[in-house]
């Protein structure tokens, strides 16, 4: 435990400038999306509160259908990943996984002031009940990066870099945590499309 805790540190003190990067980038994400829909035209506004009166009405009378839910989830949460390890492979890859990266911070704070604009105060809680294997999967999201940004910049050092840069040892871990993402994420689909709604549904009392 101790040997993992210090392998952590050291790993966290060698990303610390961009860990805050992407810090302040999703703060930003997070924060554009919470204000993004006191912007947006009346009617879409609408559209939103109706989503989510739908949404959380197919969950009281237990019409949502679970297996879908789970499938789409992994299906969203694998094309996601695979995107963006197709272009960290890519030399111009970088600024395209940091716009997906923004926005994926965007939704979650765009989640979160859906449930608030059509529920109030009482929106909150539900907010963070249904942010919850989203935020998870942002720190999942966040180390990943970190890998796939450094394999582009490895990339980019061994094209036009005077030194020879080794990429086998760095492609196969950034192969192997890919991999093991890929399964965590089945984890928190499972977690998203059914234990969310679950939880959800023990609060629908607070609406009446």
């Amino acid at each position: 435990m101790k040997e993992i805790k210090r392998i952590l540190k050291v790993k966290s003190k060698r990303n610390k400038k961009l860990l805050f990067f992407l810090f302040g980038l999703a703060l930003i994400g997070v924060v554009s999306g919470s204000l993004f829909l006191t912007f947006i035209h009346k009617t879409d506004q609408e559209l939103v509160k109706e989503y989510i009166t739908s949404f959380m009405t197919s969950i009281k009378e237990g019409k949502l259908n679970y297996f879908d839910a789970f499938k789409n989830t992994c299906v969203s949460n694998l094309v996601y990943i695979l995107i963006l390890f197709i272009l960290s492979l890519s030399i111009i890859g970088i600024p395209f996984v940091l716009f997906l990266y923004f926005v994926k911070s965007f939704m979650i704070g765009f989640s979160i002031s859906s449930f608030v604009f059509t529920y109030g105060f009482k929106g909150t809680l539900f907010s963070l009940f249904y942010i919850i294997p989203h935020f998870i999967n942002f720190i999942f999201y966040s180390i990943f990066l970190i890998y796939a940004m450094k394999i582009s910049y490895l990339l980019i050092t061994s094209l036009f870099g005077k030194k020879e840069v080794s990429l086998k040892k760095p492609i196969s871990n950034y192969i192997t945590y890919t991999c093991l993402l890929l399964l965590l994420l089945l984890f928190t689909s499972l977690l998203e499309s059914v234990c969310v709604p679950f939880l959800l549904k023990q609060f629908l009392f607070l609406l009446k």
